[in-house]
């Protein structure tokens, strides 16, 4: 019986943690900003399509070819493969200023 209370004190006390499982989504690009703060600032045709998103990374080069490949997506209407680390599904919608962890040319 004391294991059985102290296993529902356990359970009961504990905070449950929401887990996403990480998307890859097929979009198309419909804004991009480049920034002096030095983020890209971006909208999408699904998951940032109501609020900013953005490409906040630290690597120089990987943040000048991420800006490359949204502006060239934009110009040219192609889709893009944005990868989505706090969302579940592509019918989502990421909260204002979310960051992408890679931005891929659909071939």
């Amino acid at each position: 019986m004391k294991k059985l209370a102290l296993a529902s004190v356990l359970v009961l006390g504990s905070k449950v943690a929401v887990s996403y499982a990480a998307v890859s989504c097929k979009e198309l690009v419909t804004s991009v900003v480049n920034h002096s703060n030095r983020n890209i600032y971006f909208t999408t045709s699904q998951t940032c399509s109501s609020n900013w998103c953005k490409v906040n990374w630290t690597e120089k080069d990987s943040l000048k070819m991420a800006f490359i490949t949204l502006l060239n997506a934009y110009t040219t209407k192609v889709s893009v493969y944005i990868g989505w680390p706090s969302l579940n599904s592509c019918s989502g919608k990421n909260a204002s200023y979310t960051s992408s962890n890679f931005v891929k040319i659909f071939q």
